[in-house]
């Protein structure tokens, strides 16, 4: 599967819908769009599909910056809370 953003601006905070693998390149893309929008979002990884060190990396840092996230299948949120797994985890 290929990696999506889809922007939900409808309820007082927007959410950035992460869908497929974020990997590689997608990863700046991800963080882009996060910079574009502020803090004051929200990320859903409900159909997040797997990640990279440097995606895990990438929602660690935006969650230390204030953003909230949601969707997290429990094994993807042990890895935020708990650190890393193999190079490429899915979620």
């Amino acid at each position: 599967m290929a990696f999506r953003i889809d922007v939900e601006d409808s309820s007082t905070v927007p959410v950035l819908h992460v869908a497929g693998d974020l990997e590689g390149p997608y990863v700046a893309v991800l963080l882009d769009e996060c910079r574009i929008r502020g803090t004051s979002i929200s990320l859903s990884l409900t159909d997040l599909v797997s990640v990279d060190e440097a995606g895990l990396a990438a929602i660690r840092l935006l969650q230390a910056f204030g953003l909230r996230i949601d969707g997290a299948s429990p094994y993807f949120r042990f890895l935020l809370e708990h650190g890393s797994g193999p190079a490429a985890v899915s979620a």
